[in-house]
């Protein structure tokens, strides 16, 4: 009888943080692309069914312009980011003695807000940031105005360089976590069978750290691609990413445009929910 009591407690628990979960994290955002699927197609204030703010974001160009430049910027960080911290993962996984003190300076960008990681970028990356006041001071190209310019520039590397910092920690705990659980036994079954330290590495570790984060590189990528913050602050105006270019339609002084703001977000979010399922569906297909 008391096992069944407690049982039937840790049930009732269980639903109730179910339930919480559902009331403050799904039910507004639902409210929320709600709003925004039926602002996009005028049926809010009063308004009728329309699809000429998705035509007018079509014939404009801006759509096609910022789209292409947030793909090529949320690829380019989240492979960054992958690369960096299956480094990091490895060099950790031999680092044994080390580890737990290195693990401390890993993760130091993650209580980082993405906000304040945008802002220290433009103070130290600009061309009167600090780096450049520093290469300055020693003679160096900061100096001759030979500085690439890492801030507002036209490929969006502020941007990628902003949430690679933000990111690889956490992907780098993720992956040291998937090696460290999984990668040794079966790197001893590959050495017993009498595969070389490369091999191993080619065959064992990288496939078994790419299946393990590929749903921490999905929520990367999926981040990226919706993020506002850092693109406002550090990259180009224009084309802008698709956040931004959603902020600018909002905040404009044509309030026939806001309708697009609204367009924009239900095409992010669209996006976003098919790369959840596709990566849903691709894991699910694997072989156990």
């Amino acid at each position: 009888m008391e096992a069944r009591g407690l049982g039937t407690a840790a049930g009732t628990l269980d639903r109730a943080a179910l339930g919480a979960v559902v009331l403050l994290a799904l039910v507004p955002v639902l409210c929320g692309l709600a709003y925004s699927l039926l602002a996009s197609v005028g049926m809010t204030g009063g308004g009728s069914f329309t699809l000429l703010h998705y035509i007018n974001l079509l014939r404009s160009g801006d759509l096609a312009g910022s789209a292409g430049f947030t793909l090529a910027v949320a690829l380019a960080a989240t492979a960054l980011s992958f690369v960096v911290a299956l480094a990091l993962a490895l060099a950790l996984r031999g680092a044994r003695g080390a580890r737990r003190s290195a693990r401390g300076l890993v993760a130091l960008p993650l209580p980082v807000p993405h906000l304040v990681a945008g802002a220290m970028a433009v103070q130290i990356l600009s061309a009167s940031g600090l780096l450049a006041r520093a290469l300055h001071a020693v003679g160096g190209p900061g100096a001759r105005g030979g500085l690439p310019g890492l801030v507002f520039d036209p490929w969006g590397l502020g941007i990628v360089l902003v949430y690679a910092w933000k990111e690889v920690p956490w992907l780098a705990l993720v992956l040291l976590s998937v090696l460290e659980i999984a990668g040794e036994q079966h790197e001893a079954v590959a050495a017993t069978l009498g595969a070389g330290r490369v091999r191993r590495l080619l065959r064992v570790v990288l496939p078994l750290g790419v299946r393990g984060a590929l749903p921490a590189v999905l929520v990367i990528f999926a981040y990226v691609l919706g993020a506002f913050e850092v693109p406002l602050l550090v990259g180009r105006t224009w084309p802008p990413m698709l956040s931004v270019l959603a902020y600018q339609r909002f905040t404009g002084v044509d309030l026939d445009r806001r309708a697009e703001a609204f367009a924009i977000s239900v095409l992010l979010s669209a996006g976003v929910a098919a790369l959840i399922v596709a990566g849903r569906a691709g894991a699910s297909s694997e072989p156990a």
